[in-house]
């Protein structure tokens, strides 16, 4: 009887995937204008998600929906801000409202990508959220111990897509949280609520390449 011989070629296990990956997942918004029209990255808001890849981009002629214009693909790399933790947040979504100290986070499946041109007629561009109103929904409780951040990078126009960019985030506050911003939340849960002991918010981010 043979016996079967292993390979004793094995491959090396993957390297971890960089902590930049998951901000850029769950953290950051960009708005990218190129040659005249402004493209909204579509970011998946679950930090359960494994598809942490290059970011797509959508745009439409004169503002058309996702998936009618031509698809692009970028990659940016951000070095994590020193404030914040290490550790994947316990909260990540959209502002729903507030009352007081609490705050209502809905935990969206995922942002869509919308674009807007500038011959379009349009205000801008605009976030599109799937299930942060309709789907689960999470209360945090921010108290005075809760330290609170706001996003403050700066996206040069002169780094190039596959560049690293610094988070920088600064002192921020709750009265400051309206809609269109995201939310991350470190802390405890008690119960269907979470102690917040860092939150981090941002609005969309716009950066801008000079045309062709």
């Amino acid at each position: 009887m043979l016996t079967p011989t292993s390979d004793s070629t094995s491959t090396p296990p993957p390297p971890p995937k960089s902590r930049t990956w998951l901000w850029l997942s769950l953290g950051l918004v960009l708005v990218i204008a190129l040659a005249g029209a402004a493209f909204l990255a579509g970011r998946l808001l679950n930090q359960s998600t494994a598809n942490l890849g290059p970011q797509t981009l959508v745009t439409g002629p004169g503002g058309g929906a996702p998936g009618e214009g031509e698809m692009m693909s970028i990659q940016i790399q951000i070095t994590p801000a020193p404030e914040l933790p290490k550790l994947a947040p316990e909260v990540a979504g959209m502002f729903i409202s507030r009352e007081d100290n609490r705050l209502l986070i809905g935990m969206c499946n995922m942002g869509t990508a919308m674009s807007s041109s500038s011959g379009g007629g349009g205000s801008g561009p605009e976030m599109i959220t799937r299930g942060c109103e309709d789907g689960q929904q999470v209360e945090v409780v921010v108290t005075q111990e809760t330290k609170i951040y706001r996003e403050t990078t700066q996206l040069d126009p002169s780094d190039s897509p596959g560049g690293a960019i610094q988070q920088t985030v600064a002192p921020g506050s709750v009265e400051e949280l309206s809609g269109n911003m995201s939310v991350m939340v470190w802390g405890r849960r008690t119960g269907d609520r979470v102690i917040a002991d860092v939150l981090s918010y941002s609005q969309p981010m716009v950066m801008s390449f000079p045309g062709p």
